[in-house]
């Protein structure tokens, strides 16, 4: 049996994690003290502790004759972070979408700038016995072979210095990177050089 003294900040942590989770919105009303009082089997003071805790983490806020006002999402999250650590399943999925959101935001850069960089190329007298050349890997010798198995220096006279594969770019690939159907391959080669369809 739970410990009178704990009830009210396991309370607090069931209703951040409604708010983490969306199925309490920033900007809603929470149900009055008594209503969560008869949904918790608790007594309204252990409610009002529970609402306490959550209003000094600025995740509520009392509203005198309006009520309870969600009114952080975020600070919801940093309150369960500290009273559960960081496995909880809200924090993982909150970590998720900002790491997918950085990871775009990190190839659109590297996509913007291998496009600077490229046309920068193209016009300068010291870089113009450069090509960058992007070919689509389709019925091909080197088709899931690695780079290393590929020998894609001799066979083109390249180096590669990007993949990409639908979405995602990889930049300096690894020469055990597998060459996969439909990659496109950015590679640099002499204009003295030459170089092969794959």
């Amino acid at each position: 049996m739970l410990k009178q003294g704990t009830r009210y900040k396991l309370i607090a942590q069931d209703i951040a994690k409604q708010i983490v989770n969306g199925n309490i919105q920033e900007g809603a009303k929470i149900k009055g003290r008594s209503n969560l009082a008869s949904n918790y089997n608790v007594s309204p003071e252990t409610i009002r502790k529970a609402i306490a805790l959550l209003e000094t983490s600025h995740v509520v806020k009392v509203v005198p004759s309006s009520g309870i006002v969600v009114i952080s999402k975020e600070k919801a999250n940093q309150f369960l972070e500290e009273a559960l650590g960081k496995e909880h399943l809200g924090y993982l999925k909150h970590q998720l979408k900002n790491l997918l959101d950085d990871k775009t935001k990190l190839e659109d850069q590297i996509n913007s700038t291998i496009k600077r960089i490229t046309e920068q190329v193209s016009t300068s007298s010291e870089y113009k016995q450069f090509l960058f050349i992007e070919m689509q890997v389709k019925d091909s010798p080197f088709l899931n072979k690695t780079i290393e198995e590929s020998d894609f220096w001799t066979a083109t006279k390249g180096t590669i210095v990007a993949i990409r594969r639908g979405e995602s770019l990889i930049v300096s690939p690894d020469p055990k990177e597998l060459l996969l159907e439909n990659d496109i391959i950015v590679y640099i080669v002499s204009r003295g050089g030459y170089f092969t369809s794959i």
